[in-house]
């Protein structure tokens, strides 16, 4: 056990050295004291991804939550220089840099991998690789169980340090015969919880909440709708939903909007916060900086 003298020192150590590294913050930027995801109203939230916390993205299926976890991957990594591990459990290492590239670059993921791309982009392409390539990003495809996981973030940790792991999605990485079963989804999420406590980072797990969320008379997503991950919705310090209604609704009038419902949030509020989804590059924005995207 700790001495509280013990466990106050290392908080003051840490809050001087955010002081000192936010000296010349903007204030829009003041206050954080974790991992920036590169959109200033969720951080704004949650003060960005605290160290130690297991933080969840879920939604309906193709709802966006692979493209919201490689922008806060992107965000913290590109936007602002801190140490990403990826583990990327349904798709290979080439695709992932191929949606990212997307994001970089404003062209979409199908034309970069058929190579339609016109002259007048491949400046912006070359400048795309040439940024990407000096981000401190780090990408795993191979990894399918918890324990290849742990070992290859700990040697992550142990070599580069490590400021963010991500997990996508929870359903591949159970190893069960039905990914689904509560019960060992609830072993799997307790030990992603002890992996971000036993190295200080925030992890983040991407799971896919129950479709029959989508019968309810307001379809947006609640916690219960995790009850197939056993202990997850528990475990986590941090859920955060994606809602987009043009999906529930043929008429709506909130078209490349999505709402990210922070559904639950240990230590800070709730509420939510609303981005422009780019259906051509699966990327997301700011609300207030694209008044209405391209469809």
């Amino acid at each position: 056990m700790k001495h509280i003298s013990d466990v106050l020192d290392a908080i003051f150590d840490h809050l001087d050295a955010l002081a000192g590294s936010r000296a010349g913050d903007s204030p829009r930027n003041a206050g954080m004291m974790g991992v920036q995801t590169g959109f200033p109203d969720l951080d704004a939230y949650t003060t960005g991804f605290q160290p130690g916390d297991l933080i969840v993205i879920s939604g309906a299926q193709a709802s966006g939550k692979t493209s919201l976890a490689l922008g806060i991957a992107y965000g913290a990594a590109v936007g602002h220089g801190r140490k990403v591990g990826l583990y990327s459990l349904a798709a290979s290492a080439d695709r992932v840099i191929e949606r990212i590239l997307s994001m970089e670059t404003g062209i979409e993921t199908e034309r970069l991998q058929r190579g339609e791309i016109c002259d007048s982009e491949w400046d912006r392409v070359s400048r795309g690789f040439g940024r990407l390539s000096q981000a401190p990003l780090y990408i795993d495809d191979v990894a399918w169980n918890i324990k290849d996981i742990h070992a290859g973030a700990r040697e992550l940790w142990e070599a580069q340090s490590l400021d963010l792991l991500i997990l996508d999605p929870l359903e591949q990485l159970t190893g069960l015969p039905s990914s689904c079963l509560p019960e060992g989804a609830s072993e799997i999420s307790r030990q992603l919880k002890s992996l971000a406590r036993e190295l200080r980072v925030p992890v983040i797990v991407l799971a896919q909440s129950a479709e029959s969320g989508m019968l309810r008379d307001d379809p947006r997503p609640l916690p219960v709708d995790l009850r197939d991950f056993g202990s997850l919705e528990e475990e986590a310090d941090v859920i955060l939903f994606i809602y987009r209604e043009e999906q529930c609704e043929n008429d709506s009038e909130k078209p490349g909007v999505a709402e990210i419902i922070v559904a639950k949030h240990r230590n800070g509020p709730v509420g939510s916060v609303y981005l422009r989804f780019f259906k051509r590059t699966g990327r997301f924005s700011d609300l207030e900086l694209y008044p209405r995207p391209r469809v």
